[in-house]
């Protein structure tokens, strides 16, 4: 009870009029006290929710005032018009809100009287993400409410045959936000797999896809996991792998057998084709050899026949000028007389058996020092010739005629020159059928050589032909 200055209740002071004033006045002070140190409370963490779902934005007054007479605003600043909902003297304005929120906001009226001043958002979209202000204009009082939309999806799994072991394929599509996606197999244990992909559509919402190759000693059971940390979602999707899978395919076991059987037969394809140009290199090289020993050949065959036809005609040479020699002396003889015929026979007849007997010898000698012996036959017989002149110049005086000179065996000069050229005559044609027959094997050779070279000239371009054919 209120109390006077004089210690009087002011009820016996003023009476009984001034007793419902006063107790309006106390009331009002008491109203205004408590609503001055009542805050606007909402949660520091964000609010998630889920598209297609309900969610409470949460705002009340501490300490608990009754909020239903008085003005409650939720608004978004990022919108025009910014209002979600509007609470005023005890009704809702539905024409204050935006488009978007109208017909999926509401306020719990039962819960103002208490100060609960909570914010309820049906079928939340993905757009509904975003920043919520609870404003109550009375207090002067504010706080925002962080709300966060996620989208999520069961991963879908495909297992198919590789090469290598099996191959695993996982899709997710209808993530927001942006989700991770792992492999895992039967002991939780992170696989190494290929980098995930990711695609955004044209609705805002995420697919992320990611491949790994297993084998046998990874085990059968296999997990794929789509997580998204900010809203704490998780997905998952387990297989488990047949044992037949992982046995290798037909097709796998003949590739590996062509392959190892092209690994062993195209090096020896390629040893086989080397030997073969190695051989033909070889054969060519020797009819190169063989030409060159056959021309070799020819050159000193034909130094040969020259030799010995040089050799003859100087042989013929010699024996000539022992002749003529005795020819003239024989005609110097007639002239001179009987006389000088002994004395020339003593002369000539020693010259010429000397003559024949060096020729005899020399003949065994002309084939290694030829050049030598002719120079020196020659000097010799211009010597003779010289001092026969001289002689015959002095016994011009004398008539004596000269009887033919013999040997022992009973034959003139004259016949044992005429069967010495007979022999020689003989050993030409000897030499000359054997050089023929030489030449004759040297045509044969070279005609075999060109018979080869024109075969095998003619199966090239046979085979070129057919493979020009083969390619048009």
């Amino acid at each position: 009870m209120l109390h006077g200055t004089n210690g009087r209740p002011l009820s016996s002071q003023f009476g009984a009029f001034t007793d419902p004033a006063v107790h309006a006045v106390v009331f009002l002070v008491l109203l205004h006290s408590c609503r001055a140190q009542s805050e606007v409370m909402v949660p520091s963490q964000p609010v998630v929710s889920l598209v297609g779902e309900d969610v409470i934005l949460p705002c009340h007054l501490d300490p608990v005032i009754n909020a239903f007479d008085m003005t409650l605003e939720w608004a978004r600043p990022d919108l025009n018009p910014r209002f979600v909902l509007v609470w005023r003297q005890g009704e809702e304005l539905e024409t204050k809100k935006h488009p978007s929120f109208r017909g999926r906001t509401s306020a719990f009226i039962d819960e103002l009287e208490k100060g609960n001043v909570s914010l309820k958002l049906s079928k939340v979209k993905v757009s509904d993400e975003g920043g919520y202000k609870c404003f109550m204009p009375a207090l002067f009082k504010f706080s925002i409410v962080q709300l966060v939309v996620g989208v999520v999806s069961s991963p879908v799994v495909q297992v198919t045959k590789n090469n290598n072991g099996v191959l695993l394929e996982c899709e997710s599509a209808g993530w927001y936000p942006e989700p991770e996606m792992f492999w895992l197999d039967g002991e939780e244990n992170l696989l190494y797999a290929e980098p995930t992909e990711t695609v955004r559509g044209p609705d805002g919402l995420y697919t992320v896809s990611s491949t790994v190759t297993v084998e046998k000693r990874h085990g059968r059971n296999f997990t794929c996991r789509v997580t998204q940390r900010k809203i704490n979602q998780t997905r998952e999707e387990h297989v488990t792998i047949p044992d037949h899978l992982f046995m290798p395919s037909p097709y796998f076991v003949i590739g590996a057998v062509i392959g190892c059987a092209a690994l062993v037969f195209i090096p020896a394809i390629i040893f086989v084709v080397w030997k073969r140009r190695q051989k033909k290199l070889k054969n060519k090289r020797r009819r190169r050899e063989d030409g060159r020993e056959h021309s070799e050949e020819e050159n000193p065959v034909t130094s040969k026949s020259d030799q010995t036809r040089f050799q003859v005609v100087n042989e013929e040479e010699e024996e000539r000028l022992p002749l003529i020699s005795v020819q003239e002396e024989e005609n110097n003889a007639d002239k001179t007389g009987e006389k000088s015929e002994t004395e020339d026979e003593l002369v000539t007849e020693p010259e010429t058996v000397n003559d024949i007997v060096c020729a005899a010898g020399e003949r065994e000698t002309k084939e290694t020092d030829l050049p030598v012996i002719l120079k020196e036959e020659e000097t010799n017989q211009e010597q003779e010739q010289g001092q026969r002149r001289e002689t015959n110049d002095g016994d011009e005086s004398e008539q004596e005629t000269e009887k033919p000179v013999r040997d022992d065996s009973g034959l003139s000069m004259v016949q044992i020159q005429h069967i010495n050229t007979d022999q020689k005559m003989e050993r030409e044609e000897t030499q000359q059928e054997t050089v023929r027959d030489e030449d004759k094997k040297e045509t044969k050779t070279e005609e075999q050589t060109k018979t080869e070279e024109e075969t095998k000239t003619e199966g090239e371009t046979k085979w070129r032909g057919k493979r020009h054919s083969k390619r048009q």
